[in-house]
């Protein structure tokens, strides 16, 4: 009897230890700060036609923090004609989407989402046109 409770008590003393060498899991950056940096369009498309990203014609998208769900982006563009200017995106509000990535939306509309592997993709509507991007994180 004496070599069961013996056995116990040491059964529930090594099991009841907590591992020291054991951290606990790093938290997960927030939404904003994932998404935030620089995408290289590497694929335009307008109404289902592919508009080749060729002889200086490109597109790059750079959003910075807001706050820990939102972030603010910028689209910058250079012409085959080598015209350059920049449309500001405002605000873009973030909701994670697990292994889906991360959806963007402008207000309560979807335009896009990144992927857990960088990949941007954009699809919005735009003076009568369907336009759907894809870039890279640069």
């Amino acid at each position: 009897m004496k070599k069961l409770l013996l056995l116990l008590t040491l059964t529930t003393f090594i099991f009841s230890c907590k591992d020291k060498d054991k951290k606990d899991p790093e938290p997960a950056p927030e939404l904003s700060t994932r998404v935030e940096g620089s995408y290289k369009a590497t694929k335009l498309t307008m109404d289902g036609e592919d508009q080749p990203l060729i002889n200086g014609r490109s597109i790059t998208m750079v959003f910075s923090k807001s706050t820990a769900s939102e972030v603010t982006g910028i689209m910058k563009y250079t012409t085959e004609d080598g015209d350059s200017g920049a449309e500001d995106l405002g605000k873009v509000i973030l909701k994670d989407k697990g292994d889906k990535g991360i959806d963007l939306y402008d207000g309560s509309e979807k335009v896009g989402n990144v992927s857990n592997a960088n990949i941007l993709t954009v699809s919005v509507f735009s003076d009568g046109s369907q336009i759907d991007i894809i870039a890279t994180k640069k």
